[in-house]
């Protein structure tokens, strides 16, 4: 089986990618190992830039239905009081409207074009090389055990930190891990939460519990995805965990509201965020994109932002007849990935910093500050939400 472009995984860049190079009239296969959205969320923040070229691939209204909502602004919670932290009127002013979106939704909404073939249920189980170049992929369908051997003249790697592609490229990647676990879940979004605002429990009266706060970002359909950062090391004393966790529920009435049935910690999605830059981006016929070229943490929401514009510069040179594709590709977005990478790099040095000299609670001090000056405010958000785009 041959085809053009080969691309492993089925993440939101790289279904970007196999759908602008279908409309571009190239013959795309993606495999996608999941059969269906897995049974758990985690909230995800995409920025104008993105939703701009996402809404240029499916009506706007249907992500407003089935995936994002637009966000006007951060709340934070005080004594049973919600405060705007990051009021509309500043983001209105920096001219910056990020949306919160169900990630599940936006890719199973990305695999229903059609300007690309879509394998789902398929395992890579090896990638294929003739000498030093990447040739393909053989993988398995997880129904009937079948195997299969895809060939393409570019492999295109989305497949997460722990990239078969990038092995096969040889392509070495030192991560780190943030100096924080996050918690995941899911929930309905009560009365008191406003439907186009991220709303955060910041734990100031227990700052070194462990918990430092709780967040709930809102998605289509009255619902909310939400995280947890916890330190890591507090989850190895359950007993300690479970008593930090009652105390901050148990200040806050909505927040006790939201979570009155949920176990701590069995409840959630335990997460831990590896960090890092691949020291190259492809080898001969193939090439790595998003997490398999620079998985970040979810500081500044960069992610999956950094990804879909990792998509849409290797369609664009591909569409443009570019001969060299890796030279290119790497000239283009390593500058911006490496600057969308500063976030994470700030992020991890703050909580390590907080952990060994000064309170947790200091950082939330620092952020409502920030908040509290609109010139400061609305150069932050100009800056995270334009970092990972292109030079």
């Amino acid at each position: 089986m041959g085809t053009e472009y080969l691309i492993v995984g089925g993440g939101i860049g790289g279904l970007v990618l196999a759908e602008l190079l279908g409309r571009g009239g190239k013959r795309v296969v993606v495999l996608e190992r999941s059969t269906g959205p897995p049974p758990w969320n985690r909230p995800e923040v995409l920025w104008p830039a993105t939703i701009e070229l996402l809404c240029s691939l499916i009506p706007e209204s249907e992500w407003k239905e089935r995936a994002a909502v637009p966000l006007a602004g951060i709340r934070f919670a005080s004594r049973g009081q919600f405060h705007w932290g990051l009021p509309p009127e500043t983001m209105d002013r920096a001219n910056v409207h990020p949306w919160s979106t169900d990630p599940n939704q936006t890719r199973e909404l990305l695999m229903r074009l059609d300007s690309f073939e879509l394998h789902r249920g398929v395992e890579v189980l090896e990638v294929l090389k003739e000498g030093e170049r990447i040739v393909g992929a053989r993988a398995r369908e997880a129904a009937t055990g079948t195997e299969r051997e895809w060939l393409a003249d570019c492999t295109v790697g989305d497949d997460g930190a722990n990239s078969l592609v990038r092995a096969a490229c040889g392509i070495e990647l030192r991560v780190r891990f943030l100096p924080l676990d996050l918690l995941c879940f899911q929930c309905d979004r009560p009365a008191p939460l406003r439907a186009d605002a991220v709303h955060l429990w910041p734990n100031l009266a227990r700052p070194g519990s462990g918990i430092l706060a709780v967040g709930i970002l809102p998605v289509p359909g009255g619902r909310g995805v939400g995280i947890v950062p916890v330190r890591p090391r507090l989850l190895d004393d359950l007993p300690r965990a479970q008593a930090a966790w009652q105390a901050l529920v148990g200040s806050e009435p909505n927040l006790a509201s939201i979570m009155s049935d949920r176990k701590f910690p069995l409840d959630f999605q335990r997460v831990r965020r590896p960090w890092g830059h691949a020291s190259r981006y492809g080898a001969p016929g193939a090439l790595l994109m998003g997490d398999a070229a620079h998985p970040v943490s979810p500081a500044g929401g960069q992610g999956a932002n950094m990804s879909v514009a990792d998509g849409r510069a290797i369609a664009e040179l591909v569409v443009a007849g570019e001969r060299n594709l890796l030279t290119a590709f790497e000239r283009i977005r390593r500058r911006a990935n490496l600057r969308s990478m500063r976030f994470t790099r700030g992020a991890s040095f703050a909580f390590r910093l907080t952990e060994r000299l000064m309170p947790s609670s200091a950082l939330f001090w620092l952020a409502w500050q920030f908040a509290r000056r609109p010139w400061l405010a609305t150069r932050g958000l100009h800056a995270v939400s334009t970092a990972f785009l292109s030079s």
